[in-house]
């Protein structure tokens, strides 16, 4: 039995490949339970994150047919939430690269990455409320900070789909390319940036505090005072002095 999720680690950067093509790529019990398993190896291992998904599909969200329409489903939205947190948190740069559906719980781990590169033919739907359900209220507020308010009512209230081309205007995408190009477009950013990984921990850092409400300017002037004279910091310089100089 194929294994739903597919894990590559090449170059620094760790490309996590949900592999349930003729499932569209639903996020079963099983395909969670190795995504968690499998993050805290790709932190450990890599200095960029791809999630995307086989098949020309990125998922088609939670796998219905696993879902018993009782109480006892918070057990996915927990365990999604779970997932989706350790993402936000960890310290790669997070990409997610978005072939044809990301429809409900796909989107919320989608918009856990720090950029979604979105293929043209991608599409978006959150439809919980036709489905009966009040989303996570705590994914809800995610969707609210992150995305604007038109864009998150379309989403929630109407049941609007959001295609790939309307998806930037919208918010959702970072980047909007041709058809089968994701997964290039998601390596050439990942490979352009694991070579600064204090630079980018900190800054990621920064931005999640910025974006929970409450954050101390002195300790992070403080971290930025060690940047400024850090190896890492004089070999980015004297490379870029390089590159202008060739």
């Amino acid at each position: 039995m194929t294994a739903p999720l597919s894990v590559e680690i090449s170059g620094g950067v760790a490309t996590l490949t949900l592999d349930r093509p003729s499932r569209r790529n639903a996020l079963s019990r099983e395909l969670l339970n190795d995504l968690r398993s499998a993050l805290p190896r790709a932190v450990a291992g890599a200095g960029a994150l791809i999630l995307t998904g086989a098949g020309h599909c990125f998922s088609a969200g939670a796998d219905i047919s696993e879902l018993q329409g009782t109480a006892e489903d918070i057990a996915f939205d927990d365990a999604l939430a779970e997932i989706a947190e350790f993402i936000r948190e960890s310290p790669l740069l997070a990409i997610a690269a978005i072939e044809g559906p990301c429809i409900g719980a796909a989107l919320d781990l989608a918009c856990a990455c720090d950029a979604r590169v979105v293929s043209a033919t991608a599409f978006f739907e959150l439809p919980s409320v036709r489905l009966g359900l009040l989303y996570n209220p705590a994914a809800i507020a995610r969707l609210r900070r992150m995305l604007p308010a038109t864009t998150v009512r379309r989403l929630l209230l109407l049941g609007d789909r959001i295609e790939g081309t309307q998806a930037l205007g919208a918010g959702i995408a970072t980047y909007v390319v041709a058809a089968g190009r994701t997964i290039v477009m998601a390596n050439e950013i990942a490979r352009r940036i694991v070579a600064s990984p204090r630079a980018l921990v900190e800054s990621k850092r920064l931005l999640n505090a910025l974006e929970q409400g409450a954050i101390d300017l002195a300790a992070w002037n403080v971290i930025r005072d060690e940047l400024l004279a850090s190896p890492e910091r004089r070999a980015a310089l004297a490379a870029a002095k390089s590159r202008l100089h060739s």
